[in-house]
């Protein structure tokens, strides 16, 4: 059956992931073990915040973000900023997630085999929006490849 009309948008929510989850990694630096944080952040699901607001939004926000601008359009204009807004708020609330993910599981020995030291410290960005505003083209390139 053929769909005639229809403008079907090939989307990638998983290189979505990948890409949050790099940009958590540059900007949430434990004091002590870095390497294995890195390797458990990219292997396992144990610092993505399933069921959380962040998720909830992102997903909403990259589904409802027009496909382009048409600038000569009050309406597409009006569109695409109140999208990009809206996904820059979700791309902000996903980071903050798994940065309260992060602190809760390295916070907790029993997360960790006997012996291991938990870190100290967890250095975040004091600001998750800035971030956010950044990776803006990087979550829109990664959805839509």
């Amino acid at each position: 059956m053929l769909l005639v009309g229809f403008n079907i948008m090939k989307t990638n929510y998983s290189a979505v992931i990948e890409v949050l989850r790099r940009i958590a990694l540059k900007n949430i630096k434990l004091d002590k073990d870095q390497d294995y944080f890195e390797e458990m952040m990219l292997a396992t699901d144990d610092y993505h915040p399933f069921d959380s607001e962040g998720e909830h939004m992102l997903s909403k926000a990259l589904d409802s973000l027009p496909v382009r601008c048409d600038y000569r359009s009050v309406k597409s204009y009006w569109a695409w900023k109140d999208g990009r807004e809206y996904l820059e708020e979700a791309i902000a609330q996903f980071l903050e997630d798994t940065e309260y993910m992060v602190q809760d599981h390295c916070g907790n020995a029993w997360n960790f085999p006997p012996g291991y030291v938990l870190p100290e410290r967890i250095v975040t960005p004091k600001s998750w929006e800035a971030v956010a505003e950044k990776a803006f083209p990087k979550i829109v390139k990664a959805y839509r490849e």
